[in-house]
């Protein structure tokens, strides 16, 4: 096994804790997509595909996205151009969130986690707090995946606050997901609290396919009408 498992990061924190965000990849691929797209050729066989599966999609199930269309087929297809980077662009993120050492590129940096993640400098007491409950904050994370407000709160840490200054709870259950502090999404603990939520997802989401298939059919069958009207005319 690989060992490696799904994470979602503290609400509101991505900016300064994901890898994602943190990594030279988006920046450069955002400067090289501006470049071509400017030089964006029409007659590339990749665009000419995705023109007719639109125009496809389009008269068969009713997509339509306006004006946007033209920029979504051209980025589309400079996308293979786009994703031509560095390994060490996308690597520079897990460096710079600590999630990964720089030297061995195996272990956890603790150090660069302190350093790089963090929109201000702790104080030797917010330090020597985090140090002498760390493992406590192991031993929650390793038995439920998730270290909850109400925890935090029992081992001695302050309550977070916001640019007001003004005390924030997350109190966010299984429902509000993305408000939720940082947990790992496939750990046991998580996946039987939210099996009941994933049931009725999944339950909207066929709802509003099957929906969305049922107009699409209704349109092609008003169409079609329409055309029969129209050949008899």
């Amino acid at each position: 096994e690989e060992k490696t498992s799904c994470i979602k990061h503290n609400a509101a924190r991505t900016g300064t804790e994901q890898a994602a965000d943190l990594c030279k990849f988006f920046p450069e691929a955002n400067r090289k997509q501006k470049q071509l797209l400017l030089e964006a050729d029409k007659t590339l066989p990749l665009y000419r595909r995705l023109k007719k599966e639109m125009s496809q999609s389009k008269s068969q199930y009713g997509l339509n996205l306006g004006a946007k269309e033209e920029t979504v087929l051209l980025t589309l297809s400079v996308v293979p151009q786009v994703e031509d980077v560095k390994v060490s662009s996308i690597t520079h993120g897990f460096f710079a969130n600590g999630m990964l050492d720089a030297r061995s590129k195996r272990v956890p940096d603790l150090q660069a986690m302190l350093q790089h993640t963090t929109r201000r400098k702790l104080s030797e007491q917010e330090l020597d707090l985090f140090y002498s409950k760390l493992p406590d904050l192991l031993q929650i994370m390793q038995k439920k995946g998730h270290i909850t407000d109400e925890e935090f709160l029992e081992l001695g840490f302050p309550p977070d606050r916001n640019f007001e200054n003004e005390i924030v709870h997350r109190t966010a259950g299984i429902r509000q997901e993305p408000l939720q502090r940082a947990k790992i999404l496939d750990h046991e603990y998580q996946v039987n609290s939210s099996s009941g939520t994933i049931d009725q997802f999944c339950y909207a989401v066929k709802s509003r396919i099957n929906g969305f298939c049922h107009g699409a059919n209704q349109q092609n069958k008003i169409r079609a009408s329409k055309e029969r009207h129209t050949g008899r005319m």
